[in-house]
């Protein structure tokens, strides 16, 4: 009782919230009865292997009756939370000792290593796993009597302050409570609004400025409808409808511009570029989308108002006449479109319903015109571009090609090597639209390019598996083989591939797993494009970071793969150095570019070109740290990381992004350094953020 009261002296009010956010947690995995066992607390500390589990929960279980009381459980966890480093690490330290005669024998430290890399995931052979456990021993054991002293772990963890820092702050984030992250970011404010102001303010000024032209815009032309209506003596409602339906006029035009690719790839790469929002225009699409969806339910509100005070009945002016007939077609057109644009349904494996229902746009603009007829005066020009556009695409950018190889990489990604004509030529970066019949006779998709131009022959997209579409893609060629690179038959072996020859060949970097396609899996393919995007702009830049997520590295596979064509043929590099930020969630997933990473890494650019990589769901903590010791002892042996095969050292883990840019500023300014991203919205914007501190131009891959 006394050492209880001791405590409650000593817990601030924040560590009287955690307490009771840590007994929150107790009473969720304990259940009716109150006692937390084994299998509550792996849940608790969200821990796959139950190994780890049982080690933790003895620390807890101190007299062997296999359940945790609510007060025993709280006791330790303040003593934790309240104890210094030293304390964390004996109790560090007594989880790996797992007889309890104080010392690590190295039977225990297998175990514990075994468990550590099932924890994280990450698959080794038993001969590597071997090899951790003997690079990790012999590090420790100093005084060589087969045992590892509390003061040799504590040593050991000393060369490591890294490892140590995350070992010992992982106690308190198993419970829930890491603040970490507010403490860093106050040290950065004054310097991230020093940086907006002057770096980054006049491209925001830009940004903006064009936001409040089009909001003005149709403010002007709001007001000046339902002002003329109202001097002709119509009611509120007609007024109100007006001017929507003026709105509408504007917006039925703007929204056509976004989509015209061609014409914003070529704007692309002349003066202009700087003064347009390119690299926004699918959100400007969706943002003018969203515009007209709420002048379209303005306008129809209105008007039922409006006919709500005619002798007539209303369904007689909806249905009955030309006007009210076409503008619910139009509405329900539209409600359709907006249904299914959402990005759940789109990017929850259901892109199929945004496809087809958005083709009704064709449909929408055909009735707009009968029901608006003012309409052709505003989207005249827009139209006829987007015609252009069309033509130029079906005559001038449709390419009729072949699959020449193919790959079912992990998690559902599919490689796809496509013949490339000689009249197709792309910059690294751009994306194209495919279509193969033999899967949907009309369904487009994008994806970008991820082959360099310099590459001949074929041009190479990665597929991730999200839709009906991309997974019957991946099965398709899931049952294909690995055979040895060699010519293939039918077509593949007619038109051959170069082989490099040094540097005087267009060499053919590896980007994926080759795979000897049988005749009948040598799809014929039809695809559009290229297109341009923000990474277009990446090797035009002083110094450029690159940060991809996932599938999201694609385009960046097409840039590290020119900048390493250049490389091999000693061109001068446009820029000063590039960053290459690789994450992924899994082990597995680096496979996608493994072997082009692999042969970059070969060539020596490591003067130019700096990687890093990161595997997210892996973790540094109290029962994880010295397998990541053990792995990084190894690495520096054998100059290849056991995660990847790679040189560069995998980061278990987020990026500290202030860390990183930080780095970054250092060596190279502010105003030098561009930050093109693709990968998830979230992570988007936590880049994003943390680039604007620090000064540098974010772009983001939108398509």
């Amino acid at each position: 009782m006394e050492d209880r009261r001791r405590n409650r002296k000593k817990l601030s009010q924040a560590d009287q919230a955690f307490l009771n956010r840590v007994r929150e947690l107790y009473n969720r995995y304990t259940g009716s009865k109150r006692k937390l066992r084994v299998t509550g607390m792996k849940e608790l500390l969200g821990l796959r292997d139950g190994y780890l589990a049982r080690r933790i929960f003895a620390q807890f279980d101190g007299d062997g009756k296999g359940v945790v009381e609510e007060a025993d459980f709280l006791k330790t966890v303040i003593a934790l939370i309240l104890s210094d480093d030293s304390r964390k690490l004996d109790f560090i330290f007594s989880l790996h000792d797992a007889n309890g005669d104080g010392s690590i024998s190295r039977p225990e430290l297998g175990k514990m290593i075994t468990a550590s890399l099932r924890q994280n995931q990450i698959t080794v052979s038993p001969e590597e796993r071997k090899r951790i456990a003997a690079a990790l021993f012999k590090a420790a054991d100093r005084n060589r009597d087969r045992r590892i002293s509390g003061s040799e772990f504590k040593a050991l963890l000393r060369r490591f302050p890294e490892v140590r820092s995350d070992m010992v702050g992982s106690i308190s984030t198993w419970f829930g409570e890491d603040d970490h992250g507010k403490r860093k970011r106050s040290r950065f404010q004054f310097r991230a609004i020093f940086r907006f102001l002057f770096y980054l303010m006049p491209h925001f000024v830009l940004k903006y400025a064009w936001l409040f032209i089009y909001l003005a815009l149709n403010a002007y032309l709001f007001l000046a409808a339902q002002q003329r209506y109202a001097a002709a003596g119509a009611n509120i409602y007609l007024q109100i409808a007006r001017g929507a339906g003026a709105c509408l006029d504007l917006n039925g035009a703007l929204i056509l511009i976004p989509m015209m690719r061609t014409m914003l790839s070529r704007i692309r790469n002349t003066p202009f570029a700087s003064l347009l929002p390119l690299d926004q225009s699918i959100e400007i699409h969706r943002f003018i989308g969203e515009i007209m969806f709420l002048f379209a339910l303005v306008h129809t509100g209105a008007h039922i108002m409006n006919y709500s005070t005619l002798a007539v009945p209303i369904e007689q002016s909806l249905l009955h006449t030309a006007a009210g007939l076409t503008g619910v077609i139009l509405l329900g057109i539209f409600v359709l479109m907006w249904i299914f644009a959402r990005k759940k349904l789109r990017r929850g494996g259901r892109f199929e319903f945004f496809y087809y229902t958005h083709l009704l746009y064709l449909a929408w603009l055909v009735v707009f015109l009968v029901h608006a007829p003012s309409y052709w005066m505003w989207a005249l020009v827009p139209l006829v571009g987007w015609g252009i556009e069309l033509l130029y695409k079906q005559f001038f950018r449709r390419n009729a090609s072949f699959v020449t190889q193919a790959a079912a990489l992990p998690y559902g990604v599919t490689a796809l090597a496509l013949h490339r004509p000689d009249n197709f030529t792309f910059n690294p970066g751009d994306y194209l639209f495919l279509r193969i019949p033999s899967i949907s006779r009309f369904e487009w998709h994008p994806f970008t390019i991820s082959s360099g131009p310099e590459r001949s022959g074929e041009v190479t997209v990665h597929v991730r598996g999200l839709g009906d579409w991309t997974k019957a893609l991946h099965k398709t060629f899931s049952r294909v083989r690995s055979r040895a690179a060699r010519p293939g038959a039918g077509q593949t072996a007619k038109r051959g591939r170069k082989k490099s020859s040094g540097s005087g060949a267009d060499p053919q970097f590896p980007l994926i797993p080759r795979r000897t396609l049988p005749r009948e899996l040598q799809l014929p393919v039809v695809f559009v494009g290229p297109y341009g995007t923000p990474s277009a702009r990446a090797l035009r830049s002083r110094c450029v970071v690159l940060v991809g997520a996932g599938i999201g590295v694609t385009p960046f596979a097409s840039i590290l793969q020119s900048i390493a064509y250049r490389a091999q043929k000693r061109e001068k590099l446009p820029f000063e150095k590039a960053y290459f930020v690789w994450l992924n969630r899994g082990q597995r997933s680096f496979e996608w570019f493994s072997q082009l990473l692999d042969y970059i890494e070969k060539l020596g650019l490591g003067r130019v070109l700096e990687s890093h990589i990161y595997m997210t769901d892996a973790r540094i903590n109290a029962v994880t740290g010295l397998a990541k010791i053990g792995m990084e002892l190894d690495q520096k042996r054998t100059r290849k990381d056991l995660t990847t095969g790679l040189r560069a050292r995998t980061n278990f883990g987020r990026p500290d992004w202030d860390a990183l840019f930080s780095e970054i500023s250092k060596t190279h300014g502010v105003r030098s350094v561009n930050v093109f991203f693709c990968g998830p919205e979230q992570l988007g914007r936590s880049v994003k953020r943390a680039a604007t501190r620090f000064g540098f131009r974010f772009r983001k891959e939108n398509f």
